[in-house]
């Protein structure tokens, strides 16, 4: 018995390997097409294609957290991957890999400071649920919601 635990001990492992791979790989080429690619045309690619429905089932909303959580461990580890843009395309790839629909937010700085340039923040949600850009996102103001 003791052998049959240290196999699914070891299956777990790479699995969720594979997935933080997965994490990464999204992570990595949104922030390379934030680089390269024009802010137009990720935002609209950002707020196209949405097929979500009003009510997410549970398979859905768990899918969210996991892809969330990981994509959290990542920023963490490796704060300057955490620019907004790429952290909400990274999730926006993931979350329409799978089929589930997703709101995109944009908002601006609630309080600028005098005399500097507005600040603006995405994120992303499914449901109630915030996939991509909690940790700031109480101190701006939404735009509009885009779905």
């Amino acid at each position: 018995m003791n052998d049959l635990t240290n196999e699914v001990a070891t299956a777990r492992s790479r699995s969720g390997a594979l997935a933080d791979s997965g994490a990464t790989f999204y992570l990595l080429m949104s922030c390379a097409v934030f680089a390269l690619v024009p802010y137009r045309w990720i935002g609209r690619w950002m707020v196209s294609g949405r097929d979500a429905t009003a009510v997410f089932s549970p398979a859905e909303i768990s899918a969210a957290m996991t892809i969330r959580h990981r994509l959290a461990a990542l920023i963490q580890r490796f704060p300057a991957l955490g620019s907004c843009v790429p952290h909400a395309m990274a999730a926006l790839a993931m979350l329409r890999r799978r089929g589930i629909g997703a709101d995109v937010h944009f908002g601006v700085l609630r309080n600028p400071p005098s005399g500097l340039p507005m600040e603006a923040h995405v994120w992303v949600t499914v449901g109630d649920v915030v996939v991509a850009g909690e940790s700031v996102m109480s101190a701006f103001v939404e735009l509009t919601p885009f779905a």
